[in-house]
């Protein structure tokens, strides 16, 4: 999830005609100019190989599964991948761990 900056440049004078110069006069000792805004997050898959299966055939199993999520989450296609075919990856956990601002 990507961050947001945005700013005002106070010295673009269309901005400086919206300025209320009244304001300017208070005991303020900041003026917000910009924000950042958006998410961090962490996110840790696990799978238990308890059948000591291939590790590289599990590996490319659960990099497809996360590939189905992510494009699901980015909202570029609509995909079931819980029909049809058989999957390597039978149970793994998915953990999001996230700051959203």
């Amino acid at each position: 999830i990507c961050t947001k900056i945005e700013e005002l440049s106070i010295f673009n004078d269309a901005l400086k005609e919206c300025i209320e110069l009244d304001a300017l006069q208070q005991e303020a000792t900041h003026v917000v100019v910009g924000i950042s805004w958006g998410a961090n997050l962490m996110v840790t898959a696990e799978y238990s190989n308890e059948e000591n299966e291939d590790t590289k055939e599990i590996s490319g199993a659960l990099q497809a599964k996360l590939n189905v999520i992510a494009v699901q989450i980015s909202g570029k296609g609509d995909v079931d991948y819980g029909k049809g075919g058989s999957s390597k990856v039978k149970e793994f956990s998915l953990n999001i761990y996230g700051d959203v601002l």
